[in-house]
């Protein structure tokens, strides 16, 4: 099995193994450095090394001698090494041995990259790992924004993986005291973040596709399954039931991420929802849900209710009217611009919006204030000991959560803030632990409001155990997650132990993921010559969003406004969602000539999107027949169930029995049809009232979705998927006896369906 290393090297290598103990699977290794027992104790075929020209590349170049020749270089080359300050030299250097040219890949880790470099620089350690079945990382050197980004390279990679070529190690050496260290198992940040990319699709849209995998509780699975499907079906009485029976239900969470997202979206409905469910409430319900085309048919049976002149008179009903109707008759030969869809959505979900202001938090860590220096931020006209009081200087902030460990010197950060703030207190409490965790957080809460009232602690344990880190976890979403409230969060990360800023970074990245809250900055303080400067490392965090969104996109045909893209290429991305969220079947040709001509491009990323688009949206079937039940396949891998049955209904309806001579009311031309479905056998179609008679159930979940008849019969929904492809297949079988069909219809329609005004329909 193919097998890579990943690490970063650092400088003075040598010197660091002097007199440093190791732990690491229970043996304990004295006078060496971790890259030593790694070469030891761990298979791999291929390291791909992070370093620069001050880098102890002499040393990595003895390890790799000793495993691939069993012996040691010579004298000479392990000099010229120390000596070469040029990182080509030392590439070419490797490169140029017959062993090791294929054993290494150098890489010179660019935090400052631009995006399009970045997404290439992605791409180009991606290409690298393509055939790699088993991973080891360790994010022990190397600058502090590096570990993050090899953890979420490691991810992305990892994404679209087979689950047999998902094996993935993650290492860091911990400190433990006295140049003492134990090579710990982080693994559980990759899973904590596979977890929330899975999980994320269920916060913004309900859509529990990829979460339920993760659920060993089989009933929480379906009740979740259930749930999408009522929200889907506009079917308001179960809605509500099972929203308030969450409360009363047994529930067995694998992990606290799972608890915190579902516990706090079934709280946002409930509360979005209050006591009753009515047409008006199931609008802000689809927006919250990201569902614009349910959004629009619950507000259409809204304003249904109202007078009818006075709906007549509204340009803007009847737009949305027609919108409406491309969705739940997308069947009919009517063709909705485009534009005009934009136009009526943004007319009516969003410039009336009201932008709401959105409170910011300050995360900062502190690590041992006894070795707090003052120094000059002279981009800030500031000195200071406090890299986060440089942030507070320029911004305001709702609350400042400062995250340390119990061991912490709270007394020394206490005083010293004090000192150099000038302020004319005293610190009236000896923080101690020899005290419980609660009486410890009350006391240093109570020193922290005194000399700031928007100070609050985090505290987490130095263990840093697995329980211990899902424990900090649910912490600090207590502190941050609110349910009527959405947090911009700044995040320094200049201070404590690196595990420490890879915990938070994770976790805010976790709780972003789930649009719980929203990362605006992470800072770094760098130091050279008493000369401080706040490093930001946003561009890590915006691309890998970035490679969530088209994640999200590609898998739910979900656009997100904020995609960082090419303009020409998020406008496509739009159309392409919209066009399929709203039924467009009679703009699947633009469409498809809009992709082929599709040219701009601009990096690696871009062109993989572009070709999943063609791969997915451009049907080579040109009868319209084919064309429907391809989108109805689509609407079922996206999770769109509503969309997909108002297709296959309409194909029932219309595919079968086209004929241009009825009434062209859809209600009217429905119910003509399905009264001939009813009676199919009397014309010898015994095939085709068998089918009827199989979905008829269709048309009723169909019509309470689409009018929202806020019906109080139960309707047991949890197969439809899987109906709805048997339908497709029976269909194609009928399909073939169209003719026949319609020419029975025809008779029909002659005898009965002319009396249609006569009839009683309701």
């Amino acid at each position: 099995m193919a097998s890579t290393l990943i690490f970063s090297l650092g400088d003075k290598l040598e010197e660091k193994s002097e007199n440093t103990t190791y732990m690491f699977e229970n043996k304990k290794y004295k006078n060496k450095y971790l890259l030593d027992i790694y070469f030891q104790e761990l298979e791999f075929d291929k390291i791909i090394c992070f370093g620069n020209s001050r880098s102890s590349w002499e040393y990595l170049y003895r390890l790799m001698y000793l495993k691939y020749y069993g012996c040691e270089p010579c004298f000479e080359n392990l000099e010229y090494l120390k000596e070469i300050r040029e990182l080509y030299v030392i590439e070419e250097f490797f490169l140029k041995d017959k062993k090791l040219k294929d054993k290494i890949i150098i890489k010179y880790f660019e935090e400052n990259l631009e995006k399009k470099e970045m997404i290439d620089y992605i791409y180009g350690i991606k290409k690298e790992m393509d055939n790699t079945e088993k991973i080891i990382i360790d994010l022990t050197g190397g600058k502090r924004d590096l570990p993050i980004f090899i953890i979420q390279l490691m991810n992305l990679i990892m994404y679209n993986r087979e689950p047999k070529k998902r094996d993935i190690e993650v290492l860091y050496a911990k400190s433990k005291g006295n140049k003492t260290y134990e090579i710990i198992s982080l693994k559980d940040f990759i899973e904590k973040i596979n977890y929330t990319h899975d999980i994320s699709p269920f916060s913004k849209y309900g859509c529990p596709l990829k979460f339920k995998k993760y659920l060993k509780d089989i009933e929480l699975g379906k009740y979740l399954d259930v749930l999408y499907i009522y929200s889907q079906y506009n079917l308001t009485k179960e809605l509500i039931n099972h929203i308030n029976k969450f409360e009363t239900m047994e529930k067995k969470y694998t992990v606290y991420i799972q608890k915190k997202i579902i516990e706090t979206k079934i709280s946002q409905w409930k509360n979005l929802i209050s006591k009753k469910v009515d047409k008006d409430t199931l609008v802000d319900y689809h927006l919250e849900l990201s569902n614009e085309p349910l959004a629009t048919v619950a507000k259409v049976a809204k304003l249904d209710n109202e007078n009818l002149n006075d709906r007549l008179d509204n340009k803007n009903y009847v737009d949305l009217k027609d919108v409406r109707n491309s969705v739940v008759h997308a069947y009919n030969k009517k063709n909705l611009k485009y534009s005009k869809l934009e136009r009526v959505l943004e007319s009516n979900f969003y410039t009336r919006k009201n932008k709401k202001k959105i409170n910011e938090i300050l995360v900062a860590n502190i690590g041992d204030a006894r070795n707090y220096k003052m120094v000059s931020y002279i981009d800030y006209n500031l000195n200071t000991s406090f890299s986060f009081r440089v942030i507070m200087e320029n911004k305001k902030f709702e609350k400042i959560y400062l995250v340390g460990f119990y061991s912490n010197e709270w007394n020394y950060f206490i005083d010293k803030w004090i000192s150099e703030l000038g302020l004319n207190i005293k610190r009236e409490y000896d923080i101690t632990t020899d005290v419980s965790e609660d009486i410890f957080e009350e006391i240093l809460n109570k020193e922290l409001k005194r000399i700031n009232p928007k100070f609050e602690c985090i505290i987490i344990h130095n263990s840093f155990s697995i329980d211990e880190r899902n424990k900090y976890f649910e912490k600090i979403a207590e502190k941050l997650v609110r349910e009527n409230k959405k947090y911009l969060i700044t995040y320094d990360m200049t201070y404590s132990y690196r595990d420490v800023c890879f915990i938070n970074y994770i976790n805010l990245h976790c709780l972003e993921l789930l649009g719980m809250l929203k990362i605006k900055e992470i800072v770094y303080a760098s130091l050279k010559n008493k000369i401080a400067k706040l490093e930001n490392m946003n561009r890590i965090n915006s691309v890998m969003n970035l490679f969530k969104s088209v994640q999200e996109f590609e898998l739910y045909n979900r656009y997100n406004e904020v995609i960082d893209v090419n303009n020409e290429l998020k406008k496509l991305m739009k159309k392409v969602s919209r066009i399929y969220n709203f039924n467009q079947v009679t703009s699947l040709d633009s469409m498809r000539n809009d992709i082929i001509n599709f040219t701009t491009v601009e990096n690696q990323l871009e062109k993989e999107i572009l070709n999943n688009i063609k791969k997915i949206y451009i049907n080579k079937t040109p009868d319209k027949y084919s064309k429907i039940k391809t989108m109805i396949r689509n609407q079922l891998k996206f999770n769109n169930l509503a969309q997909a049955l108002y297709l296959v209904w309409d194909l029932i309806l219309n595919g079968l029995l086209e004929d241009d001579k009825l009434n062209k009311n859809n209600y009217i031309e429905q119910e003509v049809k399905k009264r001939f479905l009813k009676i199919s056998n009397q014309f010898d179609h015994q095939e085709l009232y068998k089918f009827f008679e199989k979905y008829k159930h269709f048309s009723i979940v169909r019509n309470e979705s689409a009018h929202i008849n806020l019906k109080e019969n139960f309707i047991n929904l949890e197969t439809i998927s899987g109906e709805i492809e048997n339908c497709l297949k029976d269909l194609d079988i009928l399909i073939k006896n169209k003719r026949k069909y319609e020419k029975s219809f025809l008779e029909y329609y002659e005898k009965e369906g002319k009396n249609y005004e006569l009839w009683d329909i309701k």
